[in-house]
């Protein structure tokens, strides 16, 4: 009870309130499941579970049936742990677990930033409270792009605790945890290695660093999961025509982008010297931050918390005063004097004691009510999850025109599907044409093969021939949103396609002739 009574008493304390209320909103808006890719996570998980082995080659596509197409199912831990979740509690425990997997995110995320903001030596608790709370408020925005039900979103858990075994020195921990971390996504590999490469290095403790380059190599995907974010970077179809791998707009995409670097701006005038180690992790990781979307996460995992502890806060605070004092006397209100003896006396030792008790209980009283409103939140989160009575699947998904494909099973012959929607195919045990795993149809993992190219080119951009690309793979049936290029081209060529299937935001159609 004394412990729970000093916690609620302290400024800190709000920055987690104020995240975990940020959270819910963020969970309240998002409850259903609109995310495609994890769908066929799900199914891999089914699929390694069964088999007792992980696959490499695609068993999902129609077209693996005669190409067989290479596949690096390097989440396949993950994959795992989702299908065994789903068969406990259905999509409603995969949406709760998303929250609290997310909650934990970002409150991990704010007590590495706290145990930062203690190396401020000059700032005092007050001081080192509300820079926490400021802090905060960034890492929430910047995380609210992933909290989708992905294996990511464990990974992310994972570094953010290898940070901070690695800030408390327990260095084979964290070896633990980045072993465990790259089997459950094999592509953050060089995320773990440069973590502890960041902290262990300067230590001269290269063992740890062996055990986990070693553990890239030792898996059931062998050296194909150390080559995998490799070919991913090289991937020019990926790099330029999947959304999450394209380059941030600072504008649209994040607005915590942007806060975030007026934050780095302030690094220019720092109470101390940059040392070359920590300038350097700071500029490499902003410019991959900006490379693309998923690697946002480079900035309140890694930036955020290192520069934090350069910056002249005394400077900032001189700076706003001046400014504030320039401002017409109408804003700023005239200070009420009381006692004009009392600022030329120091304060007794009673003093000191009452002013801290009452600061104590005013944060106290503050904390409680956010508690209140967290709680109030969850009453809403349940009441809403109650409401959807475990329909949790988005309805940006085609719902309604999979359960017409599932009762006329002559639709999904050689199918041609809108790359979108390919996980919530695989999912309903549909095959697909392309899906979000991505890899199986890059020429980087299959040689000469390039289906997405192709895909991207003849259907999704309309830029070359839909005609060709059609006789080319047989397609045979087409499923694809009725707001997309390809759309208008099958409704001007009646005699070559007949639609047998459309509602409000998805047509099937089926292609005439041999």
């Amino acid at each position: 009870m004394k412990q729970l009574k000093l916690w609620l008493s302290k400024i800190d304390t709000s920055a987690y309130i104020i995240a975990v209320i940020f959270a819910l909103r963020i969970f309240l808006e998002r409850i259903k499941i609109n995310d495609t890719d994890f769908f066929w996570h799900v199914k891999t998980g089914e699929w390694v579970w069964q088999h007792k082995t992980v696959p490499h080659f695609d068993v999902f596509s129609w077209l693996s049936h005669s190409e067989k197409l290479i596949w690096v199912a390097h989440e396949w831990l993950a994959d795992v742990g989702m299908y065994l979740l789903h068969q406990i509690g259905g999509l409603t425990l995969i949406s709760y677990t998303t929250f609290f997997l997310f909650t934990t995110l970002i409150i991990l995320s704010i007590y590495y930033s706290k145990l930062q903001i203690r190396k401020i030596d000059y700032l005092d608790e007050t001081g080192k409270g509300l820079l926490l709370i400021f802090i905060s408020l960034i890492i929430t925005v910047l995380w609210n792009k992933f909290d989708t039900p992905r294996p990511q979103i464990l990974s992310f858990v994972l570094l953010v605790t290898n940070l901070i075994l690695l800030e408390k020195k327990k260095n084979w921990w964290s070896v633990i945890v980045a072993v465990l971390g790259i089997n459950l996504h094999g592509g953050f590999w060089p995320l773990f290695f440069g973590v502890n490469a960041y902290y262990l290095l300067p230590q001269k403790e290269w063992k740890p660093l062996l055990v986990i380059f070693a553990a890239t190599f030792i898996n059931p995907n062998g050296y194909q999961t150390f080559m995998y974010p490799f070919y991913g970077l090289m991937d020019n179809t990926m790099s330029t025509q999947i959304v999450e791998w394209l380059p941030v707009s600072l504008f649209k995409e994040s607005s915590g982008m942007l806060l975030s670097f007026i934050l780095l701006g302030m690094v220019l005038i720092p109470k101390k010297k940059i040392d070359l180690w920590n300038s350097l992790m700071i500029v490499v990781c902003s410019i991959q931050a900006i490379r693309g979307l998923r690697f946002i996460l480079f900035m309140p995992l890694l930036v955020l918390p290192v520069f934090i502890t350069f910056i002249d806060y005394e400077r900032i605070y001189n700076w706003l005063h001046k400014s504030i004092n320039k401002l017409p006397k109408i804003i700023v209100a005239e200070p009420k004097v009381v006692d004009e003896q009392i600022n030329d006396e120091k304060l007794t030792t009673e003093q000191v004691v009452e002013n801290k008790q009452s600061t104590a209980s005013l944060l106290t009283i503050v904390n409680l009510f956010g508690i209140a409103i967290c709680l109030a939140m969850s009453v809403g989160v349940v009441t809403k999850t109650i409401k959807l009575d475990g329909n949790i699947v988005s309805q940006q998904m085609p719902i309604a025109a999979v359960k017409y494909m599932k009762a006329h099973p002559e639709t999904q012959y050689r199918l041609l599907n809108d790359y979108n929607i390919g996980g919530y195919l695989i999912y309903n045990d549909i095959e697909t044409f392309v899906d979000g795993r991505s890899d199986p149809f890059t020429t980087t993992f299959n040689g000469k093969k390039g289906v997405l190219d192709d895909y991207t080119n003849n259907i999704h951009k309309l830029v070359a021939s839909p005609k060709q690309f059609m006789k080319k793979y047989k397609i045979k049936n087409i499923i694809y949103a009725k707001n997309s290029r390809i759309y208008p081209y099958i409704l001007d060529l009646p005699e070559k396609y007949e639609i047998i299937y459309e509602d409000k935001d998805w047509f099937i159609a089926k292609v005439k002739g041999d």
